[in-house]
């Protein structure tokens, strides 16, 4: 299953697709192998369509944190990549992580300088603590040994 978040903050840079395709294609290079693709970004989900043709398996509804609806096709989604065999995530997604915690599946991630890397567990990672400094309430106290001590959260 591949995830990838391609909205909002900490989305994937949009020239990292190859990198999430040439991954999920080293673990599996069968050309029957079907891949379910969990993603926020319509427009991919197409072109990987065109790739893919009836090898790609997706819930062809939008995903929209605006509507109830939107919300109930996340969670299918997400049920739906946990169930996968390998999983191939976004990192710093708590939705990719949530997968990967539910089927106990050690996830392969697609790091922002385009390599492709197993995890260390199966264990959420489900907040990428550094990047909590940069929002506008931030104050340094708030500052915790298990921010510092999560090694394996960052990618």
């Amino acid at each position: 299953g591949l995830h990838m978040r391609m909205r909002e903050a900490y989305a994937m840079p949009a020239d990292s697709k190859e990198t999430f395709w040439r991954c999920a294609a080293y673990l599996s290079p069968s050309d029957d192998t079907k891949w379910f693709l969990a993603t926020d970004d319509v427009g991919y989900r197409s072109e990987l369509r065109r790739h893919l043709g009836d090898r790609l398996v997706s819930v062809e509804a939008d995903v929209d944190k605006r509507s109830v609806a939107g919300m109930q096709n996340a969670v299918m989604e997400l049920f739906l990549l946990s169930d996968a065999y390998e999983l191939v995530l976004s990192p710093y997604s708590t939705f990719g992580e949530m997968a990967a915690g539910r089927s106990s599946r050690v996830p392969h991630l697609v790091t922002r300088d385009r390599r492709c890397l197993r995890a260390i567990d199966s264990q959420p990672c489900f907040h990428y603590w550094f990047g909590m400094t940069q929002l506008p309430c931030w104050r340094d106290e708030m500052m915790s040994a298990e921010m510092v001590n999560t090694h394996s959260c960052y990618y």
